[in-house]
């Protein structure tokens, strides 16, 4: 853990460095921790959340520090709260891509509706955020992203061409 938290120091302070205040929104001190474990769950609250916003802090007072909620609810996480805390937001990855149903989702015309549909209609469930909160991550790509992809386009594959175009590596 010591690493990690030097690590985020020298992120903070390269971006402070480095980047506009307008040019970045906030550092993310951690992507995805694995809080369905105890013993992760625990670092998050007890060691993780606290020691990276103060390694964010020492750097810079402006960005956002944000909390990957670690795969649990709002009403379990801590609550972080001024004086000790300003401008702390949580990130939550909402999945719509693990299983069949949402890979379906990704061949239909309508898909990607689907997805901002279901999106939005977990509004009440982010109206509980016990603090500022967004979803960072919630989709499989549903549209003609190959530019995007290692190889995409400039591997051949051009989806408004031919919709059965496969993704060439």
């Amino acid at each position: 853990l010591d690493r990690w938290n030097n690590v985020v120091k020298d992120i903070s302070s390269w971006c402070k460095d480095n980047f506009n205040e307008d040019a970045y929104f906030g550092i993310e001190v951690m992507n995805e921790p694995a809080g369905f474990y105890g013993d992760v769950w625990d670092a998050v609250q007890d060691y993780i959340n606290p020691n990276g916003y103060t390694s964010v802090r020492d750097q810079d007072e402006y960005p956002a520090v944000i909390f990957q909620m670690a795969f649990q609810s709002f009403d379990a996480q801590p609550i972080y709260s001024a004086p000790n805390y300003t401008n702390v937001w949580f990130d939550d990855h909402n999945y719509q891509c693990f299983g069949d149903e949402y890979n379906e989702w990704a061949l239909e015309s309508d898909g990607w509706q689907q997805h901002l549909d279901l999106s939005c209609s977990n509004l009440d469930y982010y109206a509980t955020a016990p603090m500022p909160a967004f979803v960072g991550e919630f989709s499989l790509a549903v549209t003609d992203c190959t530019i995007f992809l290692s190889g995409g386009v400039n591997a051949g594959c051009d989806m408004t061409a031919d919709p059965t175009c496969l993704y060439k590596s």
